[in-house]
């Protein structure tokens, strides 16, 4: 009986779910959201309509391509020198605490942007980032033959995607990690295993990543993408170990097993519309 009901939903749902309602609701969606945006952005400094550092995720990237630039990597740790920095670019009083849980090798990577003014670097990564999503986007698309006939109700729902949204305006790392799960999804249907596990590797430099994958793929007995990810994964961190050597490499560990106190210091700092955590949805709920 049970089962029976199921089915029926799900045929509804497939049956109201036609091209054209989808199309309508996506247009509205992606309508509102980023027309919120272009109001909530269209305001002169660094700040938005609703008080918020525009582009504000991007400052702990942003500062720590100054620290490895100016030879502070020493520092890239320092929640405090993170502080001050941002303090400095941000030139507000500002109550937000912003610390950096990134390996110190995404510092080295973003060295050409910090280079930049803050709102330059924010606005070359944000379209960067826009840039690797469509191409993301293309790829899957062009993977699918069932998609071949809707590519333009594909790229509405493509803008109308609320975590790219979310994403844009706070210039996140997100088209990163959109990236190498597009990689390996492409190089799975390419047969090419252990290329697809060297795609998920890359994903050390934002570990929570890494927590389910090797474990699936030790259940599942995926030899050849789990040798692959470890390879990657390992490469990454001998080299940021060789670059950046011994001491940073443990202020990083250091900060990724006592992250819970510097957790409990951003929580405090942020509105909880601004969390994805238990705290946040329950002080929203039961204020």
């Amino acid at each position: 009986m049970i089962a029976q009901l199921s089915s029926a939903w799900v045929l509804d749902a497939t049956r109201w779910l036609i091209p054209r309602r989808i199309r309508a609701q996506a247009l509205v969606l992606a309508v509102c959201l980023w027309g919120v945006c272009a109001v909530d952005f269209a305001t002169p400094g660094l700040f938005d309509r609703a008080g918020n550092i525009k582009f504000q995720d991007f400052l702990p990237l942003y500062v720590s391509g100054q620290l490895v630039a100016h030879g502070r990597a020493g520092e890239l740790y320092s929640q405090q020198a993170t502080a001050d920095s941002i303090q400095t670019i941000v030139a507000h009083p500002i109550r937000v605490r912003l610390p950096n849980l990134y390996g110190p090798q995404l510092g080295l990577f973003f060295v050409p942007l910090a280079r930049l003014s803050f709102p330059a670097a924010a606005g070359i990564w944000v379209a960067a980032s826009l840039l690797i999503y469509l191409v993301c986007i293309y790829f899957v698309w062009k993977s699918c033959p069932a998609l071949h006939s809707n590519l333009a109700l594909v790229a509405i729902c493509a803008l109308a995607f609320p975590p790219l949204f979310h994403w844009f305006v706070r210039a996140q790392l997100s088209a990163l990690v959109l990236a190498c799960f597009t990689a390996s999804f492409l190089a799975f249907r390419a047969k090419r295993n252990g290329l697809a596990g060297v795609a998920l590797g890359l994903l050390v430099f934002k570990p929570q990543f890494l927590v389910a994958i090797p474990i699936v793929l030790l259940l599942s007995q995926g030899w050849k993408t789990l040798a692959g990810l470890v390879f990657s994964a390992g490469a990454q961190l001998v080299f940021t170990r060789i670059y950046f050597g011994a001491a940073v490499m443990h202020a990083y560990f250091d900060t990724l097993r006592h992250i819970s106190r510097v957790i409990d210091v951003v929580e405090l700092s942020l509105a909880p519309i601004q969390m994805h955590s238990l705290r946040s949805f329950w002080s929203l709920l039961i204020p």
